[in-house]
């Protein structure tokens, strides 16, 4: 198996899984308290907000999971040899 600047990129990718949740549930929680602000009554703001940090966070997941399986399934791809054949 060899190290590749490919490959400590992915290891890093997947280590850093929790805080591009942490980075969408902020961004989530930011959107849904400016809804919140809107709102006539305090509890009807905190709601927005804990629903935009958990929709966020969510979301910002499965985006990151997909995108990193992408990146996975390019680095098990075959490389092309020098002649032009796939090396198997």
């Amino acid at each position: 198996m060899r190290f590749s600047a490919r490959r400590v990129g992915l290891v890093a990718g997947w280590l850093l899984t929790p805080v591009a949740a942490w980075a969408a549930s902020f961004l989530g929680g930011w959107i849904g308290a400016l809804i919140g602000a809107r709102s006539a009554r305090g509890l009807g703001g905190v709601a927005w907000l804990g629903a935009g940090s958990l929709i966020g966070a969510i979301a910002g997941v499965v985006a990151w999971v997909l995108l990193m399986r992408m990146a996975t399934r390019m680095d098990r791809a075959p490389e092309p040899e020098e002649d032009g054949g796939a090396d198997r």
